[in-house]
């Protein structure tokens, strides 16, 4: 009896100590696998590819597989040349296809017109690669708002590839109607005392639809409400309008003084057209002398003095491009070249030639309206 006692005592005791140790083994297994599963999760989120968003380093790898879709991604890329050299590439590959820029603004507006019209089968019909005449890169260019909505630039497309499958060519450039009742109205403008169309050109619109289509691209196939309808930021340096030269940062430096850095643009900008009130007017046609030259002798005619205003203005940070127009002057009809300068959301005419050197505001009516462009042809 005492035997029996005693085992089913030790019995119980080693059941204990037993559900003591099967207790402990169980929790250290519990947790052990929480740590496993909280590490799986982890790498498992680590490793997901995250979408490129619009602020994101372009994804070297394509998300498209379909011809038209690598077109798309190619014209997207040339985009993005151009954000960082200002300049558009005269040509991109795609497809095993060399398209230069002639032929990828056609296929830029086949793309955008396809994506609208058939946005879930846009890459089933492949888009062509047609032969292209080069186009004139100084049409005229007369286009005011900086901003162009959606709408707009469909028209465009369209407007060019209408022009495209009637003449095999692409235009100089594309006029906005200005009756309210027609697909792409926009108003005149008011300028220089008389009322111009609104007109883009080839150069123009290559960047507009570029751009477009990059933001399709990098927004997750979103469309942009509107996209700037500037060519350029218009603070570049060219060849005739030389902003890094000594004599241009030497005269910015007389005309602002050593405060510029701490100064509103505003003032900036008055004190250089102050300075720029100074120089002679001459009278022959054409770039002769440049920025550099024209701010060095203090003289030029209207294109040289244009060239010498805009250097300053650049390099002091300010965006200004040249107005090309034929303008009634004091000595009569004439082709004439000016400033125009942006400063607190708003373009200004500048003339440095004329009798006055004002800012907003000329002594002449322009009569026919050539256009505005990063950098003068002539």
């Amino acid at each position: 009896m005492l035997i029996v006692k005693l085992i089913c005592k030790n019995s119980k005791m080693l059941a204990k100590d037993f559900s003591g140790i099967h207790y402990l083994a169980l929790h250290i297994m519990k947790k052990l696998l929480l740590v496993l599963l909280s590490c799986a999760a982890f790498a498992a989120v680590a490793c997901e590819p995250v979408p490129a968003g619009p602020d994101d380093p372009e994804d070297p790898q394509s998300v498209y597989t379909s011809v038209n879709g690598r077109f798309l991604e190619a014209i997207s890329g040339a985009y993005s040349t151009f954000e960082k050299t200002g300049t558009l590439p005269s040509s991109i590959e795609a497809n095993g296809a060399s398209l230069d820029k002639s032929q990828y603004v056609v296929a830029a507006c086949e793309l955008l017109n396809a994506i609208s019209d058939s946005p879930l089968s846009w890459e089933s019909t492949n888009i062509k690669v047609h032969s292209v005449p080069a186009f004139d890169e100084y049409g005229t260019n007369t286009f005011d708002p900086d901003k162009i909505d959606l709408a707009h630039v469909r028209f465009l497309a369209g407007a060019i590839l209408a022009a495209f499958n009637t003449g095999g060519s692409l235009p100089g450039s594309i006029a906005f109607p200005t009756n309210p009742a027609e697909n792409g109205f926009l108003p005149q403008l008011m300028i220089a005392g008389s009322l111009q169309d609104n007109v883009m050109n080839m150069s123009t619109a290559a960047v507009v639809l570029a751009r477009v289509l990059n933001h399709y691209v990098t927004n997750n196939a979103y469309w942009p409400d509107k996209v700037s309808s500037w060519p350029s930021a218009y603070t570049g340096s060219t060849r005739n309008c030389q902003t890094d030269s000594d004599a241009v940062k030497s005269a910015l430096a007389d005309a602002v003084g050593a405060g510029a850095a701490d100064a509103e643009p505003r003032q900036n900008a008055l004190d250089i057209i102050e300075y720029a009130g100074k120089w002679a007017k001459e009278d022959y046609s054409g770039t002769r002398k440049g920025a550099a030259d024209a701010i060095s002798s203090g003289s030029g005619n209207s294109c040289d003095l244009a060239h010498a205003l805009i250097a300053m203005m650049r390099a002091a940070g300010i965006p200004a491009r040249y107005v090309y127009a034929r303008c009634q002057l004091a000595s009569g009809a004439a082709d004439h070249v000016c400033a125009e300068i942006y400063l607190d959301g708003f373009w200004y005419l500048c003339d440095p030639s004329d009798t006055k050197v004002e800012l907003g505001s000329t002594s002449w009516k322009m009569d026919t309206f050539y256009g505005r462009y990063n950098e003068l042809g002539i």
